[in-house]
């Protein structure tokens, strides 16, 4: 014979009427440029960054901040382009030239783009300024709830 105690039934049934709250997850996108083989250098171990390119910013460039601190515009020598990050949780980013024009270049197919064309940008599209600076696209999706 079987026996339950109605402490241990109680338990299973308080345990399960609590009340449930609803969980709200939001998604932030992280928009930065490096220059090529930067990022993979300052990640992972101290040979990486011992062996990182001479090129390399200190830090990659934040675009959202980029976008909040100066209207998105980021200057390279006498080039000028303008990032605009829009969509569902900022998961778009479109680049345009102000001044000059810049290449966009993505797995060996490359594109000159003049300033009246607003170009949207992949991870891992190279922006390549007429100077021969490049910046590769990175894109960071984080959840939050």
């Amino acid at each position: 014979t079987t026996t339950t105690s109605s402490s241990s039934s109680f338990s299973r049934r308080s345990c399960c009427s609590k009340s449930r709250r609803a969980v709200v997850v939001t998604n932030v996108t992280k928009w930065m440029l490096d220059a090529p083989d930067c990022e993979k250098a300052r990640t992972g171990n101290l040979d990486r960054v011992q062996s990182a390119p001479r090129h390399c910013p200190i830090a990659a460039i934040d675009v959202n901040r980029l976008c909040q601190s100066s209207g998105g515009v980021l200057q390279v020598d006498n080039n000028a382009v303008r990032f605009e990050v829009s969509g569902k949780d900022g998961q778009d980013l479109r680049v345009q030239a102000v001044h000059g024009s810049f290449m966009l270049s993505n797995k060996g197919h490359t594109m000159k783009i003049g300033q009246k064309k607003k170009m949207k940008v992949k991870p891992g599209q190279l922006i390549i300024f007429e100077d021969g600076e490049a910046y590769e696209v990175y894109r960071n999706t984080e959840a939050h709830a």
